[in-house]
């Protein structure tokens, strides 16, 4: 059970990165179209 929970916990910590890179580079994107 708490292999389980430790496994759930490095799936949640992964895709929680993956969401804030892929929103950091929407937002350098929208910031560089916004500087031309």
């Amino acid at each position: 059970m708490l292999e389980a929970i430790e496994v759930f916990k490095g799936t949640v910590l992964i895709t929680t990165h993956d969401i804030n890179f892929s929103t950091n580079w929407t937002n350098k994107i929208l910031d560089f179209e916004e500087l031309q």
